[in-house]
């Protein structure tokens, strides 16, 4: 609704603003409000109080657009702009405002909560009782007072016949307020235009039927019948005067609501310029009076600044001599202390002169004897000197060449100490490498003799060695990343700054040992362990209260499995002796290897996993094979048929091309 006002607006839409009384609005975001305060015979200025009723944290913003002469004041059609103004004052050079209203627009495109005031300070100190002398004698009030004899007598010369001119005047100033209202404002030009059409047609069409009502004068009919005529237009004539009667009651009420308008209009124009004329000479004594105090003012200002400007021009040239005088005294200081240093220089000299001898014949001979000791010294110098720099050059060579071999010998001894430390880590890990074989060698033994093994007997008997080092190979591999995950955890405590669960590079460590633990079959050797250890538990044992087992130290459990493995099978084959182990392992500690030999062997669980796991794997790699092997025996039975490529030809049997791939393992 607000767009559509937008776009013509009256007088009906403005809000009247009474002076001295305060007016609290409401702007939504993005709608305006229109506002208006009658000054005409006012005295300015015009103030405008706005106080804005909001919280701290919402702060609405707030465009005010004045004008006196548009009546949708906007940003390109006003007179002033203000933005969340405080305070507007407006006034004008005129002792009083000429226009009958100030139009106001306010704009907001946050939304706005705000009051306003209107008051004119000037006019309130000259209102009151006006005595002014009138038609009868009687005094009579202001603008807002009550209605006195000049009003009865200009209501008694406006029934007058003489004062129809003056209202016929007022009548025309008043078609030309509202002819220029329209060149103002074009949607108000259209409207009028098609109001205008539309009387135009309504006027011709009353016209139109009127005339067919009388009937029309047929020229070319030489013979009238006029008995015909009279009767049908006796028959219509009522009609017709009925509807022309209803036309002329609509036009007459028409012109007299319009008549009616215009009186009450001039009336409020005639009131107002007689208000005005009445408080003329009252409010011209006071701008006469604020003019010779506004100039007073000015003057004693003018006078006050003359004498300032004076003061300051004195100051000024008082400094200036001050400073003249400073600098001659200073450089007539200056030229003083000058003198009395040249004159102090010449006595000393004259002290030095006479010191070295009284006569001029005397100072040169001490001069020739000082200049032939001089000589004599340089050259003693000269020769001590060049000796020094002699020796010095020689020591410099010798230098170089001894710090050039020392050099050699500290390159020497650093690649004899890093051959030497990566010596003893590869002893060590072919050492650890050869301490998990033995152990896989004990555990195949063991596993051998047991009866639920026997069905896996043959299949550990043809388990290659590469398939037990590639097992053997992964486990060492987990065994080095969780070394360096503990040292790693131990390093950043050791620091003071112990990790979190969510560290990326422990998270990183932690996955490549469960995908290591996962491959090797540590799942499985962890649940094996847990069901041996509940039939444990669980199988009846006599004085098993009485008797207490003691754990097995870790550090036991090869010996264990070198013990039953002796003990249960005597006659299986014999592993080679560890001596050569024995002695690396020696050999490597005795050279300076601070670290254990191998901290995460594994017990027997993870090992019998591990080989279980290997086991699955070769028995994988086995039947890949044995495809491989097929296929291939297929394809060169395919050739050697020739023609007959349709015919079939069966592989090898199975256990023979198993045969053949253990020979080929081994």
């Amino acid at each position: 609704m607000y767009k559509a006002n937008k776009l013509v607006s009256s007088d009906n839409q403005h809000v009247l603003l009474e002076r001295n009384e305060r007016f609290e609005f409401e702007i939504i975001e993005g709608t305006s409000l229109l506002l208006k305060v009658e000054i005409q015979s006012r005295v300015p200025p015009l103030k405008l109080y706005f106080d804005y009723l909001e919280t701290t944290s919402k702060k609405g913003d707030l465009t005010v657009c004045l004008s006196r002469r548009v009546k949708q004041p906007q940003l390109l059609t006003s007179e002033k702009v203000y933005h969340r103004p405080k305070l507007i004052s407006l006034d004008t050079a005129d002792p009083f405002y000429l226009q009958q209203y100030l139009y106001i627009g306010l704009y907001s495109e946050q939304g706005c909560q705000f009051g306003v005031k209107a008051t004119f300070p000037k006019d309130e100190q000259g209102g009151g009782q006006v005595r002014t002398r009138g038609a009868v004698g009687e005094s009579v009030s202001n603008a807002y007072g009550t209605k006195g004899a000049t009003d009865v007598a200009a209501d008694e010369i406006r029934r007058r016949p003489g004062g129809v001119n003056r209202q016929m005047m007022r009548f025309k100033l008043e078609i030309d307020r509202k002819v220029r209202e329209l060149s103002e404002d074009t949607k108000l030009i259209e409207n009028f235009d098609f109001e205008l059409e539309e009387l135009k047609k309504k006027h011709f069409e009353r016209q139109l039927a009127l005339s067919i009502k009388n009937g029309l004068r047929d020229e070319d009919k030489e013979i009238t019948d006029h008995v015909r005529k009279n009767k049908s237009v006796a028959a219509e004539w009522y009609h017709a005067q009925r509807d022309g009667l209803k036309s002329r009651q609509e036009t007459s009420q028409e012109r007299t609501t319009q008549a009616l308008q215009r009186k009450e209009a001039m009336q409020q124009e005639e009131l107002k310029r007689k208000t005005f004329l009445l408080h003329k000479w009252s409010l011209m004594k006071v701008k006469r009076q604020q003019f010779h105090e506004f100039y007073k003012s000015m003057f004693e200002q003018r006078a006050k600044a003359k004498e300032w400007i004076k003061l300051m021009i004195l100051s000024r040239h008082i400094s200036s001599f001050r400073d003249s005088f400073i600098e001659q005294r200073r450089l007539y200081e200056y030229e003083a202390f000058k003198e009395r240093q040249v004159r102090r220089i010449d006595a000393q000299y004259r002290r030095a002169l006479s010191k070295q001898g009284p006569t001029m014949r005397q100072r040169q001979k001490r001069m020739i004897r000082n200049i032939l000791s001089l000589v004599g010294f340089m050259k003693y110098d000269n020769a001590i000197s060049q000796s020094i720099e002699t020796i010095k050059e020689f020591m410099h060579e010798r230098a170089y060449y001894f710090v050039l071999r020392e050099k050699f010998i500290s390159t020497r001894n650093k690649i004899f100490h890093v051959y030497n430390t990566m010596k003893n880590y590869s002893t060590l890990e072919r050492a650890r490498i050869r301490f998990l074989q033995e152990v896989w060698h004990y555990t195949v033994d063991i596993m051998m003799t047991e009866k639920k093994h026997k069905k896996k007997l043959d299949k550990l008997k043809m388990l290659p060695d590469s398939v037990r080092d590639d097992f053997l190979s992964e486990y060492y591999k987990r065994a080095k990343i969780m070394h360096r995950l503990k040292v790693y955890i131990q390093m950043n405590e050791t620091q003071g700054t112990p990790l979190s669960e969510k560290d990326p590079q422990r998270m990183e460590m932690k996955k490549q040992i469960k995908l290591l633990e996962k491959k090797l079959g540590f799942k499985k050797a962890e649940a094996t362990s847990k069901r041996g250890a509940e039939k444990a538990q669980a199988a009846p044992t006599k004085g098993l209260q009485q008797q207490k087992t003691k754990p097995l130290a870790p550090n036991k459990d090869l010996i264990i499995i070198k013990a039953d493995a002796k003990a249960s099978q005597p006659h299986l084959q014999k592993l080679t002796s560890p001596q050569n182990f024995t002695t690396d392992i020696a050999k490597t500690i005795h050279q300076g290897a601070k670290r254990d030999v191998f901290r995460y062997y594994p017990n027997r669980q993870i090992m019998r996993g591990m080989i279980e796991k290997a086991l699955e794997a070769y028995d994988k790699l086995l039947i890949k094979r044995r495809e491989t092997v097929s296929m291939e025996a297929k394809r060169q039975a395919m050739r050697s048929a020739g023609e007959n490529q349709a015919q079939l030809v069966e592989g090898p049997p199975i256990e023979l091309v198993a045969n053949i791939e253990v020979d080929n393992v081994e």
